[in-house]
This record gives C-alpha cells, structure tokens and sequence, in this order.
C-alpha cells in the first residue's frame, strides 16, 4: 500500500478493547491467605525463642555472678576475721620433722620408762633396813679454796609400810675417797660421835634428809685422830652409810 500525502508511512492496528490489558511477563498469581497467615506464626515463633533465649542468657549470667559474690563475701568475712599480723604460716617439712622427732623423743621416753624394773620393794607390806634407799648428797659439785664441804644424806623408804631404824645399831655416817687412788681420806664417826642417835622413823613411800655439819678438809681415820693433815685440791668420792646399806658414790671437787 502506497503512502498517500499526509501519511508517514506506518501503519497502527486497533487493540482490541474486550480484550483487556496484557498483564506484565513477570508478574506472579497472589498467594492463597493460609501461606500469609503460616509465615506470621513462623515469625512470631520466631521471635518468641529470641526471647526466651535471650532471658536464659540473662539469667546465667546473673546467677554465676550472684555465685562469685559469695566466695568472695566469705573470703572478705575470713580475713576480716583474721588476725592483722598476716598470712597463717603453713607448717612446712622442717616444722613436721621436728615435731615428729618430738613425738618420736616422748614415745621412746615411755618406752624406756615402762621397760624399768619395778623396785620389789614397792610392793612389800613391811620395811627393814635393807629395803631403804641411801643416797648420798654433796652440799656443792666444788667447794671454794678454804670453804668447809658440807654432805647430806637422803633415806627413802620405798615400801608400804613406816620404818624406824635405831641408829645406835646401824649408824648413819659419811666417807669420802679420793678418786685418783681410791684411798680413804677421812670418815666423819672417826673422831666425832654421832649426831643422830635413838630410833628414826621413815614413813611410807617418803624420804628424810639428814646433814652433817661440815669437814674440815683433813685427814682421819678409825681411833686415829691426832697428826691429821689438811686435804689438797682434787676430784672426791663421797658415800652415806645406814648400817650396812651403803650409797652410791657421788663425786665432789675441791679447789
């Protein structure tokens, strides 16, 4: 078809208005309103949890920090409670040993005491001379130049039952002997009469004590009391006697 004058040369076709209008090519259906009403639930579920999560989190966090308050509440009350002068020293291994060996050291004295012979004599009902204990006693472990030794004698009775002894019979005296040679170098009856005399009487389960005066550091012996000579230094052995029942010696010195 030739363009006539006044035309441009295109052509237009009329759309057809029952037809309607074309719908876009991308353009998607509605979705049914059930789907919209499942994704509100969902949604709403959703951050329901978020919530409850987040309480939970809360929560914890509160309660371990409730829980360290509390030790530290009671640490803070010990030490308030301490003493000032500080920290409680923990005993270490030098502190356990010796009380180990302090422990060891009671134990062994026991031991030792429990593994001592009774004295017989404990158990008797009566005494006699023999059963008393005579221990002889120097007044001092060194007597000064020129100082007069001074003895004492202890008698204990280690029985039940009193004892009286007549000191007339068994005479209570002292010896004393010189440690380098063991010779007798002066008794104390040899040219002195006793100064105990009559009955004594040592009651049960006691001791008595008894001194004699003083020596006057010279020589003496049985019924030979003229030309006695003075006693030098030296180291001394001094006995006690009750009638037979003798001490053991005890040592004394003299300057």
């Amino acid at each position: 078809m030739n363009a006539g004058p006044g035309n441009t040369g295109y052509s237009f076709r009329r759309r057809d208005p029952e037809r309607g209008q074309r719908p876009p090519r991308d353009a998607q259906p509605p979705l049914p309103p059930e789907v919209y009403r499942r994704r509100r639930i969902a949604a709403i579920a959703a951050v329901v949890v978020v919530i409850l999560l987040l309480w939970w989190l809360l929560s914890s966090l509160g309660g371990s920090q409730e829980d360290a308050s509390t030790p530290a509440a009671d640490t803070a009350q010990s030490s308030s409670a301490a003493p000032t002068s500080g920290k409680e020293k923990k005993p270490d291994a030098k502190d356990k040993k010796a009380e180990a060996e302090k422990k060891g050291a009671e134990k062994r004295k026991e031991e030792k005491k429990d593994a001592e012979p009774k004295d017989p004599a404990a158990e008797k009902t009566n005494c006699e001379l023999a059963d008393l204990r005579v221990t002889a006693v120097p007044g001092k472990s060194t007597f000064d130049p020129g100082e007069e030794p001074t003895f004492y004698a202890k008698i204990a009775n280690p029985t039940k039952a009193d004892c009286v002894i007549d000191v007339d019979e068994a005479k209570l005296l002292f010896e004393v002997f010189a440690m380098d040679d063991y010779h007798r170098v002066w008794g104390d009856l040899d040219c002195n009469e006793p100064s105990i005399t009559g009955e004594v009487t040592i009651e049960a389960g006691k001791s008595q004590n008894y001194k004699m005066g003083s020596w006057s550091r010279t020589t003496s012996a049985p019924d030979r009391c003229d030309d006695r000579q003075p006693v030098g230094p030296g180291s001394y052995l001094l006995y006690a006697h009750l009638g037979d029942n003798v001490s053991q010696p005890a040592t004394f010195n003299m300057s």
